[in-house]
């Protein structure tokens, strides 16, 4: 009899426990459960013995969610029915009752819970969450040169994480020696399965500094070596309107507008490895006619911004590292607004949707290039300066201006753009942010409003 597998609870969580054998009849069990809705995210590390009723162990919240509790706890197995039912907990663990359930696999890779009474159930993806509390010691949310991340809780002497990517997911149960120079975590960590690798092992790794962490040894096939902490905020950009100011045209205009989101941030840029960094940028959907259907509109007319062209939600990273704390990391992580406004005439859509993707590609790759072509030893404050004033804001400025939008646009107007640039610094301390944006050009002028929100 094995636990291994994918439950449901009663607290909203999914659960994914895995069992491994230890010899003697004594079985550990490792667990991460989650909330898609992120109100909690826990790991559990403990054991039974074979012929017995009870798993006894502890648990801990971990900064996937928002809720940072820890606590014991003690579970009846019910091997026969496939179900854990809690006894006893500290800490004010909430679920009582786990449900193991069957997966099931969809072509282009979907994988969906079919458990008693709710069918269909989907898998929490495995995308970057910003971390729902952080603490001043290695509490957070750390991202590995595997390309995982890791939600790190510290408590006194003990360190658990879970770490996940695309490819894994693993939770660790550790203790910290502070007794020489440099701190030294060592534990077990253990994959659960809502990835299909499913190894375990032992792993020891030092802290040189509260924000890095350096492996020393690892069995059991463990890929990462270094972790950078990073602090992160979740930021919705919403552009809500585009008023047409001034027209020429007698019989109205059609706008339409261009919408790109631009981070230099943790998520792409290791200051101590800028060869393999990279810029994110993502654009707003569609064309012409993506504001609306609507001709010949006159001046005065206000048009609200569809979701698909001007909302953006994203998790803003720090820089990875350097000390996600200090100053020049958070004023040099960046997230810029680029915005170009079109009035339709003869152009046809695939035209204007040929050049928008041109020009995606040429801020991706432009600002990439930049931030390799920096490749400092060892990396210092005049480096981070460069990246925000040359990546950032002359690269972004400079390829509005060089790119010929002439080259594929007949007679639709371009009628300007306009570019904004908010660093970590600013946007974590406001909730709120409000856009105003001024294009204009020969034949037009618009005013484009909105707002960041923070949190």
């Amino acid at each position: 009899m094995n636990l291994t597998g994918i439950y449901r609870c009663n607290d909203g969580g999914i659960y994914y426990i895995r069992d491994i054998s230890m010899g003697d009849g004594l079985h550990q069990v490792a667990w991460f459960g989650e909330r898609e809705d992120k109100r909690f995210a826990n790991v559990f590390w403990g054991e039974y013995r074979e012929g017995e009723s009870f798993l006894e162990g502890r648990w801990f919240d971990v900064p996937k969610g928002r809720t940072n509790s820890y606590g014991n706890i003690s579970l009846r197995i019910d091997f026969s029915n496939h179900s854990l039912r809690r006894e006893r907990a500290t800490g004010g663990f909430g679920g009582s009752f786990w449900q193991k359930c069957e997966m099931r696999s969809f072509p282009f890779g979907f994988r969906f819970l079919m458990c008693e009474g709710s069918p269909f159930i989907p898998i929490p993806d495995s995308r970057f969450t910003c971390a729902g509390f952080e603490e001043n010691n290695l509490t957070g949310t750390w991202m590995g040169n595997d390309r995982g991340v890791y939600y790190v809780r510290e408590i006194r002497n003990e360190l658990v994480w879970y770490g996940e990517s695309s490819g894994f997911s693993n939770v660790f149960v550790g203790t910290i020696d502070r007794s020489g120079s440099t701190p030294t975590i060592r534990g077990r960590w253990m994959d659960v399965p809502k990835r299909r690798i499913l190894n375990n092992g032992t792993l020891e790794f030092t802290a040189p500094f509260n924000y890095m962490f350096t492996r020393t040894s690892a069995t059991g096939g463990f890929g990462g070596s270094d972790w950078y902490k990073v602090n992160s905020i979740p930021v919705r950009v919403k552009l809500d309107s585009l008023t047409i100011n001034r027209t020429e045209d007698r019989s109205g205009d059609e706008p339409y507008l261009w919408t790109f989101f631009i981070k230099v941030d943790g998520s792409g840029v290791n200051l101590s490895d800028l060869r393999n960094s990279n810029a994110v940028v993502s654009a707003g959907s569609g064309s012409q006619h993506n504001l609306t259907d609507r001709e010949n509109l006159p001046r005065g007319t206000v048009i609200n911004i569809p979701a698909s062209v001007g909302e953006y939600n994203t998790c803003l990273i720090t820089l990875r590292g350097g000390d996600p704390n200090s100053d020049f990391i958070k004023d040099n992580t960046y997230l810029a607004i680029l915005i170009l406004a079109f009035e339709e005439d003869a152009s046809s859509n695939e035209a204007m949707e040929a050049g928008k993707a041109r020009l995606l590609s040429l801020i991706q790759e432009e600002v990439t290039n930049r931030i390799i072509s920096l490749n400092p030893s060892p990396v210092g404050e005049e480096t981070i300066e460069r990246i925000r004033r040359e990546v950032v804001e002359e690269i972004l400025e400079r390829e509005v201006d060089n790119f010929n939008i002439f080259s594929f646009i007949d007679r639709d107007d371009f009628i300007g753009n306009a570019l904004a640039i908010f660093s970590y610094s600013t946007l974590e301390n406001s909730s709120e942010v409000p856009l105003n944006f001024n294009v204009r050009g020969d034949g037009a002028d618009y005013i484009i409003r909105g707002r960041i929100e923070i949190g």
